[in-house]
């Protein structure tokens, strides 16, 4: 057991810069221990190897915002969090793991396109091909343009019609009035006509009457005359 743990502070002595590295020799024990001895204090040496936890890749479960914001500083053993079970060497290489992740997350994103940052320059083969575009939205443009306008004119030709038809049918509304007079001036004099027929009829009886009454007394006249 101590034999481990000297190999694995003395990996982690030698990977940090200025943590001194630990005795490698094996702590001395009682040959007898007695009943006292069971309550004693295990040395430094012991006490790092039973704490520390074996070396994973993955990463703790939870750590506290102590033990993130803990340093390892030069001439001192790692020290261990009870809270989250890491040794401040282990948060220090953490820290370095993730600085190194971000920086490289940094420079990926720097040499990736922005699309804020494209070239809007056109290639010169495109040159044709904006010019035709150009020239087609400006037809486009113009086309647009004399709709609209002759849009207008139809329109101010539909007002003038329309006003003309107003005209006309007022026009032919007097006509029609006028019409309706002539109308009844015809059904008048029709009645006068009919009326004077009537008469002329009635003064031809008494014509035909008197002239009988003549023809009879000169019969009359004559008959006399011959007796």
């Amino acid at each position: 057991m101590a034999t481990d743990t000297d190999s694995w502070l003395h990996f982690i002595c030698s990977d940090t810069p200025g943590v001194t590295t630990m005795s490698s020799e094996p702590a001395t024990r009682s040959p007898a221990p007695g009943p006292a001895s069971s309550f004693e204090e295990p040395n430094n040496a012991t006490a790092s190897a039973h704490f520390l936890p074996p070396p994973t890749g993955g990463l703790p479960s939870s750590v506290s915002p102590s033990a993130l914001h803990a340093r390892v500083s030069p001439g001192r053993e790692p020290e261990y969090d009870e809270h989250s079970g890491w040794t401040q060497y282990q948060e220090h290489e953490l820290k370095q793991g993730t600085s190194y992740r971000h920086l490289s997350r940094e420079s990926t994103s720097s040499l990736l396109p922005s699309p804020f940052s494209q070239d809007t320059r056109r290639p010169a083969n495109s040159e044709g091909q904006y010019r035709k575009r150009r020239g087609n939205t400006e037809a486009a443009r113009r086309y647009r343009q004399r709709k609209v306008e002759r849009e207008i004119q139809l329109e101010e030709k539909l007002e003038a019609v329309t006003h003309q038809r107003d005209e006309l049918r007022g026009s032919l509304e007097a006509v029609e009035g006028e019409l309706r007079a002539v109308a009844r001036e015809r059904d008048e004099l029709r009645d006068k006509l009919e009326a004077s027929g009537e008469e002329l009829k009635t003064v031809t009886r008494e014509r035909d009457a008197q002239r009988m009454k003549l023809k009879i007394s000169g019969k009359i006249g004559r008959a006399l005359d011959c007796i």
